[in-house]
Protein backbone atom coordinates (compact mmCIF):
# COMPACT_ATOMS: atom_id res chain seq x y z
CA UNK A 1 0.00 0.00 0.00
CA UNK A 2 2.80 2.14 0.83
CA UNK A 3 4.38 1.77 -2.49
CA UNK A 4 1.00 3.28 -4.01
CA UNK A 5 0.73 6.30 -1.90
CA UNK A 6 4.63 6.93 -3.10
CA UNK A 7 3.67 6.27 -6.62
CA UNK A 8 0.54 8.42 -6.78
CA UNK A 9 2.94 11.76 -5.46
CA UNK A 10 5.88 11.24 -7.62
CA UNK A 11 4.13 9.69 -10.84
CA UNK A 12 0.80 10.89 -11.03
CA UNK A 13 -0.29 13.79 -9.65
CA UNK A 14 2.90 16.06 -10.85
CA UNK A 15 1.60 15.56 -14.22
CA UNK A 16 -2.76 15.83 -13.74
CA UNK A 17 -2.03 18.75 -11.40
CA UNK A 18 0.37 20.50 -13.18
CA UNK A 19 -1.60 19.81 -16.00
CA UNK A 20 -4.70 20.65 -14.67
CA UNK A 21 -2.91 24.38 -13.21
CA UNK A 22 -1.77 25.04 -16.77
CA UNK A 23 -5.64 24.60 -18.07
CA UNK A 24 -6.94 27.23 -15.83
CA UNK A 25 -4.23 29.49 -14.21
CA UNK A 26 -1.40 30.08 -16.54
CA UNK A 27 -0.30 29.33 -20.00
CA UNK A 28 3.40 28.26 -20.16
CA UNK A 29 5.50 27.61 -23.38
CA UNK A 30 4.18 24.64 -25.19
CA UNK A 31 6.53 22.29 -24.85
CA UNK A 32 6.17 22.92 -20.60
CA UNK A 33 1.97 21.90 -21.24
CA UNK A 34 3.22 18.79 -23.69
CA UNK A 35 5.45 17.58 -21.16
CA UNK A 36 3.23 17.69 -18.18
CA UNK A 37 0.32 16.33 -20.03
CA UNK A 38 2.96 13.40 -21.18
CA UNK A 39 3.92 12.75 -17.71
CA UNK A 40 -0.06 12.60 -16.60
CA UNK A 41 -0.74 9.95 -19.75
CA UNK A 42 2.12 7.87 -18.74
CA UNK A 43 0.76 7.70 -15.39
CA UNK A 44 -2.71 7.14 -16.44
CA UNK A 45 -1.65 4.08 -18.48
CA UNK A 46 0.10 2.47 -15.64
CA UNK A 47 -2.94 2.90 -13.67
CA UNK A 48 -5.03 1.30 -16.19
CA UNK A 49 -2.88 -1.32 -16.78
CA UNK A 50 -2.90 -2.10 -12.83
CA UNK A 51 -6.61 -1.94 -12.78
CA UNK A 52 -6.99 -4.55 -15.09
CA UNK A 53 -8.61 -7.78 -13.60
CA UNK A 54 -8.73 -5.54 -10.35
CA UNK A 55 -11.64 -4.23 -8.69
CA UNK A 56 -9.46 -1.83 -6.23
CA UNK A 57 -5.68 -0.58 -6.47
CA UNK A 58 -4.83 -3.31 -3.48
CA UNK A 59 -7.17 -6.20 -3.76
CA UNK A 60 -10.93 -6.42 -3.78
CA UNK A 61 -11.52 -3.70 -1.15
CA UNK A 62 -10.82 0.00 -1.13
CA UNK A 63 -8.00 1.11 0.81
CA UNK A 64 -6.24 4.40 1.57
CA UNK A 65 -4.37 4.10 -1.89
CA UNK A 66 -7.64 4.43 -3.39
CA UNK A 67 -8.68 6.88 -1.82
CA UNK A 68 -5.03 8.90 -2.47
CA UNK A 69 -4.76 8.37 -5.79
CA UNK A 70 -8.54 8.84 -6.55
CA UNK A 71 -7.88 12.37 -5.48
CA UNK A 72 -5.65 13.20 -8.16
CA UNK A 73 -8.08 11.65 -10.94
CA UNK A 74 -10.97 13.42 -9.74
CA UNK A 75 -9.16 16.11 -11.35
CA UNK A 76 -8.58 14.73 -14.48
CA UNK A 77 -11.33 16.59 -16.59
CA UNK A 78 -10.20 19.68 -15.04
CA UNK A 79 -6.94 19.02 -17.21
CA UNK A 80 -8.75 17.79 -20.22
CA UNK A 81 -8.19 14.80 -20.02
CA UNK A 82 -10.98 12.26 -20.97
CA UNK A 83 -11.29 9.03 -18.59
CA UNK A 84 -12.86 6.85 -21.13
CA UNK A 85 -9.38 6.24 -22.90
CA UNK A 86 -8.66 4.71 -19.72
CA UNK A 87 -11.53 2.02 -19.23
CA UNK A 88 -10.17 0.38 -16.48
CA UNK A 89 -9.92 3.34 -14.35
CA UNK A 90 -13.36 4.74 -15.84
CA UNK A 91 -14.87 1.33 -14.09
CA UNK A 92 -12.79 1.99 -11.35
CA UNK A 93 -13.88 5.66 -10.58
CA UNK A 94 -17.58 4.25 -11.09
CA UNK A 95 -16.70 1.79 -7.93
CA UNK A 96 -15.29 4.36 -5.96
CA UNK A 97 -18.50 6.66 -6.75
CA UNK A 98 -20.49 3.69 -5.94
CA UNK A 99 -19.15 3.67 -2.38
CA UNK A 100 -21.94 4.57 0.27
CA UNK A 101 -20.74 8.51 1.56
CA UNK A 102 -19.00 9.13 -1.68
CA UNK A 103 -17.91 12.89 -2.62
CA UNK A 104 -16.31 14.26 -5.15
CA UNK A 105 -13.26 16.75 -3.39
CA UNK A 106 -15.04 19.46 -4.15
CA UNK A 107 -18.36 19.25 -2.78
CA UNK A 108 -16.55 18.73 0.49
CA UNK A 109 -15.16 22.11 0.50
CA UNK A 110 -16.89 25.20 1.80
CA UNK A 111 -16.10 27.27 -1.09
CA UNK A 112 -15.62 25.26 -4.18
CA UNK A 113 -12.49 26.08 -6.25
CA UNK A 114 -14.07 25.21 -9.60
CA UNK A 115 -16.49 28.75 -8.67
CA UNK A 116 -13.31 31.01 -7.21
CA UNK A 117 -11.89 33.90 -10.11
Amino acid sequence: MREWLVWESDRLEPGINRSRFFERFAKPDQAVVDYHRKWAEMGLEVLNDLLDGQQFLVGTAPTIADIAVFGVVAHMAEARFDITAWPHVKAWWDRIAALPGFRLPYDLLPRMDKDAD
